[in-house]
């Protein structure tokens, strides 16, 4: 089912995105 997918996705999605935020605050600070 496409979106079970899609919801998989969004996860993937959000956590790399905190994974980002993170990694740009170890090389600001």
């Amino acid at each position: 089912i496409w979106l079970e997918a899609a919801e998989d996705y969004r996860e993937k999605l959000d956590a790399a995105r905190k994974e980002l935020a993170e990694l740009r605050k170890k090389i600001q600070g």
